[in-house]
């Protein structure tokens, strides 16, 4: 029998990917909204992927319920610190909405009672994903938000372009490698999870640290997990420009 220093000896080193070293990394998780049923899971879905970020390398900022000045300064200060970097994140948990086939991101003090408040109450995804999608090698950017609306059951001018969960974004064809994530298929609601965490954020958690695991690989691996662990009710969409070369997180030494 191995004896415990030696069973120990044979467990993998980990060691980040030197091409790219300089990763950021900015994670929000928004749950108490103002007159609202704060949601489960988001801020334990921030704090673990924020955790994990930052083990496999990552400088991370973190923030949880945000309102919509804190949430736009938030962007704009991540977005000022990817100068040089070779690979950027953006994680988002917490409510969005879709509206004529535009995504937002809904920040703790929005006051939405028509589809007109929006723009002014909310965050555009587009916008976030024009920041986190910048001059990285690799820029991804994970939405986490496809969960149940109570803002679109409050609109005193709610027609069907209120969409249910939110509508999937393209990526840009171009020189940097984009990857963009979305928990739930569009039209699909996310399941916040009966655990601690969501079953997108649980299965991301266990897959970002996973040694020599391509990150085209790791995305497609999530959307087959969650889709199984929650018996085909939710389905992650992902879209990405990648072509040629394969991208590690972590690999072993």
């Amino acid at each position: 029998m191995k004896s415990a220093t030696a069973a120990l000896s044979e467990k993998p080193v980990l060691k980040r990917v030197d091409k790219y070293r300089n990763r950021k990394a900015l994670v929000i998780g928004n749950a108490y909204y103002t007159d609202q049923t704060p949601l489960k899971n988001p801020i334990n879905d921030a704090k673990a992927v924020s955790s994990k970020l930052k083990e496999v390398g990552f400088d991370v900022t973190y923030k949880e319920n945000l309102g919509v000045r804190d949430f736009g300064r938030a962007l704009s200060e991540f977005e000022r610190s990817l100068k040089g970097s070779d690979i950027s994140l953006l994680y988002y948990a917490g409510h969005g909405i879709e509206i004529d086939k535009q995504n937002y991101l809904i920040p703790v003090d929005a006051d939405i009672r028509s589809t007109s408040d929006v723009r002014y109450e909310a965050v555009s995804l587009d916008d976030a994903v024009d920041v986190a999608l910048n001059t990285s090698k690799l820029s991804m950017v994970l939405i986490d938000a496809c969960r149940d609306n109570p803002f679109a059951n409050q609109m005193t001018d709610r027609t069907r372009s209120v969409g249910r969960g939110l509508s999937v974004v393209e990526v840009n064809s171009g020189p940097v490698y984009q990857i963009l994530s979305f928990a739930a298929a569009s039209g699909q609601v996310a399941e916040d999870g009966d655990g601690n965490n969501s079953p997108y954020a649980s299965v991301l958690v266990d897959l970002l640290d996973e040694p020599n695991l391509e990150v085209g690989k790791m995305f497609r691996l999530l959307g087959q997990r969650v889709e199984d662990m929650t018996g085909g009710k939710q389905q992650p969409i992902k879209r990405d420009n990648l072509r040629g070369e394969d991208i590690f997180l972590v690999e072993t030494r």
